[in-house]
């Protein structure tokens, strides 16, 4: 189960790394992902697979620049310490690291 800090930090390093796009950009893609897929940024801890497929729909090939991005907000954020290749990837590791923090 993922807590809700844990959905609203992972929402924050994506509303971060899609800072590239610009504002209205931004809030257009996730308007797109709410309202054709049934998402919101939140849900992309909870559902990565799913909230990537969403952003790889809009932008293609073009989608490696955003999840770069976001990766690096997510290093920096839950101090990653291994390489994530993809959001997915990111994702699972920042989950992990935040349960040995709340067991340890």
């Amino acid at each position: 189960m993922v807590s809700r800090d844990f959905e609203a930090a992972v929402g924050a390093c994506v509303d971060k790394g899609m800072t590239l796009l610009g504002q209205g950009t931004k809030e257009a893609v996730y308007w797109h992902i709410e309202h054709a897929f049934g998402l919101k940024r939140e849900d992309a801890a909870r559902r990565p697979a799913d909230f990537w497929k969403a952003v790889d729909s809009l932008f293609g090939s073009g989608s490696a620049v955003l999840e770069r991005a976001i990766i690096k907000e997510m290093s920096s954020a839950f101090g990653l310490r291994a390489e994530a290749k993809t959001f997915g990837e990111a994702v699972s590791l920042a989950a992990q690291g935040a349960t040995r923090r709340r067991s340890g």
